[in-house]
């Protein structure tokens, strides 16, 4: 599992998926940002997109070899 944010976690071996009774399933070390407009949540949707893994198939020349999970929280 790689932060798409932070360049520095996709270098040590990624991140650990944890399950906490209070919490459920979370990732260890995650970063999270905090945005002050939709256009800030936009640009860094882009951000991880550029980042994610990507590989040539038979099939597709520019195929996705990843899974990319966004979680936006609203607070008001």
């Amino acid at each position: 599992v790689a932060d798409l944010l932070s360049k520095t976690s996709r270098c040590t071996g990624g991140l650990r998926v944890r399950e906490d009774q209070q919490r459920g399933f979370y990732v260890e070390g995650l970063r999270r940002v905090p945005c002050d407009s939709a256009v800030q949540v936009e640009q860094l949707m882009e951000q991880g997109t550029r980042t994610r893994t990507t590989a040539a198939t038979h099939m597709n020349a520019n195929s996705s070899r990843s899974h990319m999970l966004i979680i936006i929280q609203l607070k008001q």
